[in-house]
């Protein structure tokens, strides 16, 4: 067998450890170790860890994670959190929240959760405080049959969950066609569900226009503006009594929710026309959490 003696030649067993004095050496079980201060060795397994200094080793499960004093270390879980020094450290979900004080952190949901109101906090621009909203979304990708009839419906078939004591910023753009029936009718616009609200207050900005079943190129036969104050059923269209109709409002606004609970954009006609209404593809609505509820909602800085 070739070997490697103090004069670098290759030694039997191609074993290499260090001497006292720092040299690189392969000890007999075959494993790569440097000593004194601030030293990386490799265990049996191969794998590199943090010594009792805090110097980095791996560990037989490889996995990362922050020590107590800020070292990186490798956990059994291979998953990330923050510790309660604010060092970010792996946990055994590997899912990422946000604690009460806006931290990071990884929960065990497998999934992206905020605090109380939803918002992460970021420093923009040496700005001062501002809030990344946690918005959701929803959008139509095929057109959602109404009903012949009176009574409330829902615009996207679906409401939204928010959480109590909120404030929350929306927007919804829709589009209603329909192309039979002549019965003398109007349409208003509301807010259902579970969620009980201190207040809201929203304007709505809306053509109609009589069509061959689509808005594609047609001008407006009449516009209108509102802004409303309630979330109870608002009637907003004139009389409506052509067969083929298009009805498109844009609606942005803020509502304060008391209690949690569901949220639902909703259209009611007055009379049934004789024929449905069907709600447009890409119509969509979007909310995102603003603030605490109970005061003047202030992000950034206000004088």
């Amino acid at each position: 067998m070739s070997t490697i003696s103090t004069g670098n030649t290759l030694t039997t067993g191609f074993i290499v450890s260090s001497d006292t004095s720092g040299n690189l050496v392969l000890n007999s079980a075959n494993t790569l170790v440097l000593t004194s201060a601030n030293t990386m060795s490799l265990n049996s397994a191969g794998r590199l860890s943090l010594n009792s200094t805090g110097n980095l080793v791996l560990t037989s499960a490889n996995t990362l994670s922050v020590t107590s004093t800020g070292n990186l270390v490798l956990t059994s879980a291979n998953t990330m959190s923050l510790n309660s020094t604010g060092n970010l450290v792996l946990t055994s979900a590997n899912t990422l929240s946000v604690t009460s004080t806006g931290n990071l952190v990884l929960t065990s949901a497998g999934s992206l959760s905020l605090n109380a109101i939803n918002f992460l906090n970021a420093n923009t621009n040496s700005l001062g405080l501002s809030r990344i909203p946690a918005e959701q979304f929803y959008r139509l990708d095929s057109a959602l049959v109404g009903a012949n009839a009176t009574g409330a419906q829902s615009i996207l078939g679906v409401g939204v969950t928010l959480v109590a004591s909120t404030v929350y910023q929306f927007e919804l753009v829709f589009c209603l066609v329909k192309s039979a029936g002549t019965t003398s009718h109007t349409i208003g616009v509301g807010f259902g569900g579970t969620a009980t609200l201190n207040n809201i207050g929203f304007s709505v900005i809306f053509a109609q226009s009589a069509t061959t079943g689509t808005v594609n190129g047609q001008p407006a036969a009449s516009s209108n503006q509102f802004y409303i104050l309630q979330a109870t059923n608002t009637t907003i269209s004139a009389a409506i009594s052509a067969a083929a109709q298009a009805f498109y409002p844009v609606i942005r606004g803020t509502v304060s929710v008391n209690a949690g609970g569901t949220f639902i954009p909703q259209y009611s006609l007055s009379v049934a026309p004789g024929g449905a209404y069907s709600t447009q593809i890409g119509s969509y609505f979007k909310i995102s959490p603003l603030a605490a509820s109970g005061s003047n909602v202030n992000i950034g800085t206000w004088a």
